[in-house]
């Protein structure tokens, strides 16, 4: 009786290791929308990008959540859409974007890991053909032209959301609907309250931003345009600064819980003498995110709570032209800039729907070609 030896064979995949909202070095400038430096001391938010290099191969599932596993931080799997499976791809093909957590948890969206594969996938042809398989430092795209007009990134998500990106070179623009949605938090039994809050961050009440003549801060609301960050402003950036992440990280995730938050994000506006301020196209402002748990104490950069801020600002009349720069990581030696355009579309003084949109530049630090076994 003949036997037959299942024989493994492997494929490769380019891993792909980025930060999304990279600042602009200081006396960068752009030229034809493309920023002529990449980033200034490391920052951005860091994600790993997975993309398969034979073009209709998928991840198991299980591979994909070893991979994840491998990361420190987010992760995001490219993969082919449903017509490049059977063979079928057209113009309107589109690719699909998978999201996990380093626990091997995989999430509905993630705004810097879709940034970062925007932009990765723009100027892939540019990133594989002039990189060795191994690099250290910043790749600078600026040298990379894209034209005159942007290149269009468009993609689904496994629940088959669609989305689309501009890219510009190293900078990529990610257009959003979503509904904005505000929660005052009332202090009740069993609630953490903001004082708990600023306690456990090392903060205290005299820390608290104050009105600014009929400018009134939102202040302990949950918002929301996916998923709700607790909104805490502050008095002055070297006060946000002196916080500090929960010592608990149990307890902090407990106080989140009891509020309906997954994450406290804390605020100040950054001050007219602030050289950002006189290159920011509208309001700047300067914020920590701590979230609830997500395996570290601190974000260096979170687009939905960046959204959630400027929406919950615009709501209160504090605009500037709909542009709103967010800083974050800076405290953490992460300096990250996100940049929030906001419209808004429809409201019901309940809930907003809005277009928002996301720009920041992206640095590649290394590419690898890792192989799978299949």
């Amino acid at each position: 009786m003949m036997t037959t030896t299942a024989t493994m064979t492997t494929t490769t995949i380019f891993r792909v290791s980025a930060r999304a909202f990279v600042t602009p070095s200081r006396g960068a400038i752009k030229n034809r929308g493309i920023w002529n430096t990449v980033t200034d001391g490391g920052g951005g938010n860091p994600v790993t990008i997975f993309i398969p290099v034979e073009k209709s191969y998928i991840l198991a599932a299980e591979e994909r959540i070893k991979l994840a596993s491998s990361c420190s931080w987010e992760s995001v799997f490219i993969e082919p859409s449903a017509e490049s499976k059977r063979g079928q791809a057209n113009e309107e093909s589109r690719p699909v974007f998978r999201f996990f957590m380093p626990s091997g948890e995989e999430v509905s969206f993630c705004g810097h890991a879709a940034i970062g594969a925007c932009a990765f996938l723009a100027n892939k042809n540019f990133i594989t053909s002039h990189l060795p398989k191994q690099i250290h430092g910043a790749a600078d795209l600026s040298s990379h032209d894209s034209g005159s007009s942007s290149s269009v990134v468009s993609f689904i998500t496994a629940d088959n959301s669609i989305f689309e990106s501009k890219v510009h070179g190293n900078e990529a623009e990610l257009i959003m609907h979503a509904q904005h949605v505000e929660k005052e938090l009332i202090e009740r039994n069993g609630g953490a309250t903001m004082v708990d809050f600023l306690e456990v961050l090392g903060l205290n009440s005299d820390d608290l931003a104050p009105p600014k003549g009929s400018i009134v801060w939102p202040t302990f609301i949950n918002s929301s345009v996916a998923r709700s960050k607790t909104l805490i402003p502050i008095k002055s950036l070297d006060r946000l600064h002196s916080a500090t992440s929960p010592p608990d990280p149990e307890k902090f995730c407990q106080m989140c819980e009891s509020i309906d938050s997954t994450g406290i994000y804390i605020y100040a506006i950054i001050g007219d003498a602030d050289a950002r301020v006189e290159e920011s196209e509208g309001l700047a402002f300067e914020a920590r995110q701590f979230p609830k748990s997500s395996g570290y104490g601190e974000d260096p950069a979170t687009g939905i709570a960046a959204g959630a801020l400027a929406a919950s600002l615009r709501k209160r009349g504090i605009a500037q032209n709909n542009f709103y720069n967010i800083f974050q990581g800076t405290a953490m030696g992460k300096p990250s800039r996100i940049g929030v355009n906001l419209q808004k579309c429809h409201d019901d003084h309940k809930t907003s729907n809005v277009k928002i949109s996301y720009s920041g530049l992206v640095a590649f630090d290394s590419l690898t070609f890792s192989p799978v076994s299949i």
